[in-house]
């Protein structure tokens, strides 16, 4: 089942994250994975529900949060996608479907996100009709390829 996320979900979402955290792919600089894990921690994801540009759900069954997907609504009703988490395509794709649901209803007409071309996301983007924008050089000549996706 898929709803919005709550702040009962922080502990789980933060034990998610650091699971993500702990066995990262080896392209990712340490110094990213560190500044990630100190975002996944329990006190400062807790923080994060109380930002009113939050739109966050949870995919879980039986109580237990498996998955979720977070964004942030920007100026000129943009929004960008923060993280998507999962353990397989279909339950991110079930998440953004019903992320991009709720920016629909909240008259967002774009969604930002963006991934390395590494990444299982790229793809997860690429077949829930996301366009390639543009790609960006950062740390150690990592290559961040952003995404779009225009909304009614």
């Amino acid at each position: 089942m898929i709803r919005k996320a709550r702040l009962q979900d922080a502990e789980q979402v933060s034990k998610l994250m650091l699971q993500d955290l702990s066995n990262p792919h080896l392209n990712i600089p340490g110094m990213m994975i560190q500044k990630f894990v100190e975002h996944a921690q329990l006190e400062n994801l807790k923080k994060e529900y109380y930002n009113p540009d939050l739109l966050a759900f949870v995919y879980e069954e039986k109580s237990k949060v498996l998955a979720f997907i977070v964004g942030y609504l920007k100026k000129n009703n943009t929004v960008y996608l923060d993280y998507v988490s999962g353990n397989s395509k279909d339950i991110k794709k079930a998440l953004l479907n019903r992320f991009e649901e709720e920016c629909k209803k909240l008259d967002v007409k774009e969604i930002m996100a963006d991934t390395y071309k590494f990444l299982e996301n790229k793809l997860v983007y690429e077949e829930s009709g996301f366009s390639f924008v543009r790609s960006e050089r950062r740390i150690l000549g990592l290559e961040v390829l952003w995404y779009s996706k225009k909304l009614g």
